[in-house]
Formats: structure tokens, sequence, C-alpha cells
């Protein structure tokens, strides 16, 4: 069978374009002659194809492909020898044809195609569609091929209108001129938008309109930066002044104010809260070196890229050898100095109702009680502590209720039975000596327990070190290793057992600066606002300093994230630093024609702006996944995983989680759909997150139903 992708060499007589056989003229609305014949080609064809999918699907053309495919026969054995190679082209193509209709599915009617490409080569000019179901129909002269593993499709990708191209398919060599392409929006059997090399048109309540081409553009080397960039901006590729001279007059008196002592720093996203917590740090080791040398400070933040981008920004401050930790990071190691005969596996996959049982300011309140009123003496070692406090269903059903809902009540049998299997010992342990170590080997060289519930036994879940310190610091007192100063940067993520853990740090003065924003939060963790914070450090009394600016998001992006927070929103929401461009709606009927949209957008953007940062953040891991390997074609397109942003110009394709307190030129938002971002606080705290990375233009792409969170325009 020839594949439509070898359908190019024949050497059939040139065709009309698809679109010219006959069509009503468009309904415009200020339309020149350019695009009312684009309108009317594109729409002449889906009419087209539409039609022929309804003759396909009722099975009338059963005996015209049959009576067709004799004919082919007939002809090719008095054929000359030149014309054979279009007979034989053709023959296969309807044999095709009727294997599909008998057997296979056809293009949906709905929404067929949702991109059109046209190529000429040695003088022929042919038409591809792209969609999800492939049809060939000589007939018609139609050609839908699989985006997805259609050679033909990469030259969509690879290529512009106008480009030369040159591709070795499987079949053949390709070379040719990409003559058209267009990326087509198609819902329920009508054509709504075309995007063309030209611009945008689109279908709106009063006919057909032209847009600009709707390009990112105007970010890396043009757009400005305000003050305190932290990412991949001006700053950090030389091309302007240090951070620490642009620093205002609030910031620089933030950190030269209130001496080493506890200091609280309150801000919206982009307003300089980490920039000012460094700095203070900074500030405080150079007028006390005896005291405070870089050694002996620590940051703990809750991502490892925020923990990259933190150990950047100190290097040249002169503080390259303080330590920055995430808070997981810093709890593990501790608990592995104190207890070194505890499981050295920790888990991070822990069920959403174990990790907030865990993490909850209930259980939090209620473990002193617990532990005076506990049935036996004298206190175990630290594991058997927690094993049977975790396993008291009496207790953590009070906890349950204690907590008003933030921990569900199903959220007990599955941490009791969690830490039951988590205690068991491992099926290789209990038959370790009681038979031969070759019979214990397995032929994948996994566990004997790998996939049961077995493969529980001796971990920990990543909770579980907190909860273990705090269990230490109530029965053995302060037992971390102590900081001259301890900077907690994006608190809010951090519940009671995490800063009561460093709490431990900061024997001698609380020296410690803490930094965040209650509307940033996106882990459930037992936060219970600042004032509960604070005195879980153990300084209550710490002053409050405030940012009211926000220098990294353009003010058209500030109000698409304080209006995404609604009844989560500060009552005075931080200034916007700046003017900017509108932030872009672009809503799909299917990921197929989301997927080539954005593949345009930014595949166009690194090339015309090679040294833009580009973020595309997803709700979550799968996502991203898919996304980067979408993008996986472009220059630079980078999955980042555990934080290991190159912080260098490119794509990095995330979760929203592993962007927190960093910042791009450009974000777009690919899945701001109703499924990944339902109504509900903690969809709307993810929402704003991403979107305040963006320091010059923000897109929110839906597939499907959009989030109700956003106000969609157009």
């Amino acid at each position: 069978m020839v594949s439509p992708d070898d359908a190019t060499q024949t050497a059939e007589p040139p065709e009309p374009p698809l679109g010219s056989r006959g069509s009503e003229p468009p309904a415009t609305f200020g339309l020149d002659a350019e695009g009312l014949a684009v309108v009317a080609e594109e729409e002449a064809l889906l009419a087209r194809l539409r039609r022929r999918l309804e003759e396909l699907s009722s099975g009338r053309t059963q005996g015209d492909s049959r009576a067709r495919l004799v004919d082919l026969r007939d002809e090719a054995t008095s054929a000359r020898p030149d014309d054979l190679p279009a007979l034989l082209d053709q023959l296969h193509v309807v044999r095709a044809l009727e294997e599909r209709r008998r057997s296979g599915p056809l293009p949906d009617r709905a929404c067929p195609y949702f991109a059109h490409l046209r190529l000429r080569e040695d003088g022929v000019a042919k038409d591809y569609l792209l969609g999800h179901v492939a049809l060939l129909d000589s007939r018609e002269g139609l050609r839908v091929i699989d985006w997805r593993n259609a050679p033909l499709s990469q030259i969509f990708y690879r290529y512009r209108e106008g480009d030369a191209y040159d591709e070795e398919l499987p079949a053949r060599r390709a070379e040719g001129v990409v003559e058209l392409r267009r990326i087509l929006v198609i819902a329920d059997g009508k054509l709504r938008a075309i995007h063309a090399a030209t611009g945008l048109l689109e279908l709106g309540p009063d006919g057909w309109r032209r847009h600009g081409a709707g390009a990112l553009s105007g970010g890396a080397g043009s757009a400005e930066r305000g003050k305190l960039g932290l990412g991949v901006g001006r700053a950090e590729r030389g091309r302007g002044p240090d951070i620490a001279a642009l620093l205002d007059k609030v910031q620089f008196d933030i950190v030269h104010a209130h001496g080493d002592g506890p200091l609280l720093v309150l801000g919206s996203a982009g307003s300089g809260k980490t920039t000012v917590a460094l700095h203070r740090l900074a500030a405080l080791s150079y007028a006390h070196p005896e005291r405070l040398s870089p050694k002996r400070l620590l940051v703990v933040v809750p991502e490892p890229g925020l923990a990259k981008l933190s150990r950047r920004l100190l290097a040249p401050l002169g503080l390259g050898a303080a330590e920055v930790l995430t808070f997981r990071g810093w709890a593990r190691r501790e608990v592995l100095r104190l207890l070194p005969d505890l499981p050295r596996r920790s888990l991070d996959d822990a069920p959403s109702g174990v990790a907030r049982l865990k993490r909850s300011r209930a259980l939090f309140e209620l473990l002193p009680e617990w532990l005076r009123h506990r049935p036996f003496q004298p206190l175990p070692s630290l594991a058997r502590l927690r094993g049977e406090l975790l396993t008291d269903r009496r207790f953590l059903t009070e906890v349950v209720v204690r907590s008003g809902g933030e921990v569900p009540a199903y959220a007990v049998d599955e941490t009791v039975q969690r830490t039951m299997r988590q205690l068991d010992v491992p099926t290789e342990a209990r038959l370790r000596g009681l038979v031969d170590d070759d019979r214990l080997a397995t032929l994948d060289g996994k566990s004997l327990d790998d996939g049961s519930p077995e493969e529980l036994g001796q971990t920990l879940d990543e909770e579980d070190d907190a909860l273990l310190l705090e269990l230490w610091r109530r029965t053995r007192g302060a037992g971390v290793r102590s900081c001259a100063h301890l900077v907690i940067d994006e608190a809010q993520e951090l519940g009671p057992f995490e800063l009561s853990a460093l709490r431990q740090a900061l024997r001698g003065g609380g020296a410690v600066t803490v930094a965040g924003d209650d509307v940033q939060r996106t882990s459930a963790g037992g936060f219970a606002g600042w004032d509960a914070a604070l005195a879980d450090l153990g300084v209550p009394e710490a002053p409050r300093r405030t940012l009211a600016t926000s220098y990294r998001c353009p003010a058209p992006i500030a109000r698409v994230a304080n209006a995404v927070l609604g009844p989560l929103a500060p009552a005075q929401p931080a200034t916007a630093g700046r003017p900017g461009g509108p932030v872009g709606w672009h809503r799909f009927p299917n990921e197929g024609s989301a997927t080539l949209f954005l593949q345009d957008a930014v595949g166009d953007l690194v090339l015309r702006e090679p040294e833009a940062s580009v973020a595309v953040l997803t709700r979550g891991a799968s996502g991203a996944a898919r996304w980067a390997k979408a993008l996986a074609h472009l220059p630079r397109a980078r999955l980042v995983r555990q934080g290991e942003f190159s912080f260098a110009p490119g794509v990095d394709v995330c979760e929203v989680s592993e962007a927190k307190g960093l910042e791009f030129d450009y974000v777009i938002v690919p899945d701001a759909d109703a499924a990944s971002y339902p109504g509900d606080d903690e969809a709307r705290r993810a929402l704003h997150v991403a979107a305040t990375r963006a320091m010059h233009q923000l897109w929110f792409c839906s597939v499907g139903t959009p989030s109700t969170l956003l106000p969609w325009e157009g």
C-alpha cells in the first residue's frame, strides 16, 4: 500500500486548490480580497470533505470503489510504461479507501482535521490535511494524514510557508516548497478560525474578522524587566546593572532595618521578597562577619528550582558558602543524623489523605496531650513511638474531628494501613538466612515485594521526617544543628511540623528572616496564617514589612492574576510596576489543534527571540511530559523535573509547583481547562502562581471546557 506521504511522487497533473470546487461567499466583516479568498477556500474544503465523509459512512460508495478497482486494473494491463506509476498509485489509494470503508474509522465529521498544508514538488502542488484519522480519497483529491505518525506531517512542524524543504521519508526523499500552511479551528462541523502566515481570521457573531498575527513577541531584549528580575532577564545576562543597585527605597530600608532579629517580609508575586531576604542576609553577614560567617547561614525553600536560583543569587553577594536546601533535603539529613537506625528509604507518594493528616495543625496541637497520656512507659524508640501514634485509631479520629474538614475521615484507615505495612519487614529480610540467596533473586532484578502492598515494608513517607523531628523535640529537646541566621522563603508552603522543626535550628536568639505570600500557597499543609506561623517558629512578635509594588508582571497580567484569586484576593492588591501587552486567550476543540498552534507560536518565538525564556506550566506531571514531547523538536526545549532548571534561554516545560519563586519572559498555561483547574481554592492558588511567573507576556489555552476561574475574552 502506498502511504499518504508517498503520494507526492506520482506524475499526476496539477490539481486545483482543494477549496476551489464550489463554495458560498462567506459572511464577512471588513475582510479584504485576500481574506475573503482564504475563508472561501477553507470553507469550501471543509464542506467537500464533510459531504464525502457522509457518503462513505452511509455505505453508498461500496459499488463505486469496487468498480473503480476493476477499471484501474484493466487500465494498468494496457497502459504505457510512463503511465504505470500514476495508475498504480491510484490503485493503491482506492484499495486503501475500500479497506478503510470496510474496517477502519473515518475522520470525525465534527472536526475532521485541524491543519492545511500545500506542498509543491516538481511543479505539482498537492494538499494535505492534518487530522487524527487518515483518509485517502483519489476521486475527490482529499488527503487527510494522521498528524501523530505520518512522515509528511514533520514538514508541517519544521517548515514555514514559503520555505524550501528537503526531508528523507521512509519511502523516498521529499524536496519542494511549502506553498500554504494554515492552522484551522473547526468545531461542530463549522470553521471558526484560520491561523495563517498573514494573521488570524476569526468568525464572530457578525461574521469573519481579521486580527493581528497574535504572536508572542517583545520579550528578550526589549521587554522592560522592572527592578528585581530574578530569572534569566537582563541582569542575569549581563545586560544591565546588578540587582543590588536597583533596590527601591522600601526594599533598601527592609534590608538594613531591624538589626539581626526576626523579620517577616510579605509581598505579592514579583515584589522582590526573595531578593530582599537574601540581600538582608548578605548585609547582616557583612556587618557581623565573625558571628554570621557564610558557613553558619542556612536558607530553606520548598522547591529544588528555587534552591538552585537562591544559590545563584547568593554567590555574587559573597555568600556562595551559605547552605541552601529544600525543607525535605534539610529534614532528611537531620533525621538520618539523629536516628541512623531508621529506614533510609523515604517515599514521596503518600495518599493525599495520609499526607494531610501527617501535616495537619490538628495533629500538631493534639500531639502533646497524646504523649502525656500514652499508656506505655517508658518512652520507646522514636520509630516505635511513630508507629504507635499513627496506628491509634481513636486518637486519629479525634484529629479528623479537630481538623474541621481539613483532614478527610477516610484518612484514618489509610494512615493505619499504610503505617502497618511500613512497619513490616520485607520478604527478602524475613527469608534471609532461611533459604539460599540465589532463590531470593528475581529475573527482572526487582525485589520480591515489588508491585505489591508489601513493598512499603521498612519505609517512611517524606511527611514523617518533620513528625519525627517534632517527636524528638517533645521527648528529648532540641536536636537539629543550629545556624547563625535562617532564611525561610515561600514560608506559606510549610505547616506547623515543618516550622517547629526549623525552630530547633534557632537556638540562642531566633535570628530568622521569613518571606512569603499566603495567596501563593499551593500545598495543603496546615498553614493557618502568619500569626500561627510565627508562633510555630517561636518568634510571635517578629515585625512585619510588606512590599506593595509588583515589579515582575505588567498590569494586564497582574489584573488577571488578581481576578483568578476571587475571594482569596487581598483587599489591597499590589501595584503593578509597568504597563504591558494583553493576556492571550486561546480555546481549541481538541488537543491536536492546540498542539499545532502552540508548536507554531513557540517555534516562531524561539527563532525570533533566541535569548527569551519560555515556561510551559501544567497542573500535573503527566501533562508536563505530554507537552515536553510535543515541543521536543524545538531548540532548547526541556522537560524540568525536581527543579533541574538550567536558567538558560529556551523552553522549560514543568509542573506549576516546580516553578514557584521563578520567573520567565513568557508563560503559557496549556491546560487552563475545568478539569485541571476546577473552582476550588487550591486550583485558584495554583493558577495564580502560574500566571505570576510571567515577566512580559502570558497565554492561557484550553481544550474542551475552559476553567471558570479565568475571565475568558473573545
